[in-house]
């Protein structure tokens, strides 16, 4: 078989090939005809299960995390918007962003106003990414940070765990008071002043009252005091 002016054609053959032939034919259309039914069967399944997701979760479920709250309407209608498949880069080097990049400047603009930072940089799209970003600008391989430990609800991917692990670093934790379910300001004010903490990193993944930053942090001039508000971030804007 060859293409001669954009056309197949198939050079004389014996009834037996061209037999063959039809036989090929056959079991390609039969192949792709299976294929496309097996797709459209995962089709089904997997818009049917995203149906019982939606249900169970918006319609049955009360979702205490924070970071997985209930977002609403408007916020999710942008994400099926154009905007929901593009991303920019600040050296321009993917193109076809000038709207792109104009959201992102009257989001840090907002971001700055409602948390009275003078900057704000929205692009981490979790508080992991966002504690990466941290860890790797203000530590180096072999300093200590402080922080919550897993065990009395800190956050595992800073800890020894995670990122703390990875990127060389010694990890302390807060004494805690198991009464007060908080962090013991007293007792972590002496292990900052004995093990001088490279960071001191407050907030956690449950933290049933706001943790003694001031009455740490300020004890303490060494170091830098950084605080994960991922889970109350939504209290620290409206200014709790």
């Amino acid at each position: 078989m060859k293409v001669e002016g954009g056309e197949f054609r198939t050079p004389s053959a014996s009834p037996p090939i061209l037999l063959g032939f039809l036989q090929c034919y056959i079991r390609m259309a039969e192949a792709v005809w299976s294929h496309q039914s097996m797709s459209y069967s995962y089709l089904e399944r997997l818009e049917r299960t995203i149906k019982q997701h939606e249900e169970w979760r918006v319609g049955e479920c009360l979702n205490l995390i924070p970071s997985e709250n209930q977002s609403s309407s408007h916020s999710r209608s942008v994400f099926m918007t154009d905007l929901g498949n593009r991303y920019s880069a600040p050296d321009k080097f993917y193109r076809g962003t000038r709207f792109l990049d104009e959201v992102q400047a009257l989001a840090e603009d907002v971001a700055k106003k409602v948390f009275s930072a003078r900057y704000a940089d929205v692009r981490p799209l979790s508080g992991h990414t966002a504690d990466m970003a941290v860890l790797l600008s203000l530590a180096t391989n072999g300093d200590k940070i402080l922080s919550v430990s897993p065990v009395n609800g800190g956050y595992p991917g800073i800890s020894h765990l995670g990122l703390g692990r990875l990127l060389g670093l010694k990890n302390f934790y807060f004494p805690y008071d198991d009464n007060r379910v908080n962090i013991d300001p007293r007792e972590s004010r002496a292990l900052v002043e004995r093990e001088a903490p490279r960071l001191i990193f407050f907030g956690s993944s449950f933290i049933p009252f706001p943790h003694p930053v001031r009455e740490v942090s300020n004890s303490y001039r060494d170091g830098i005091s950084i605080f994960d508000g991922s889970h109350v971030m939504g209290l620290i804007a409206g200014g709790e």
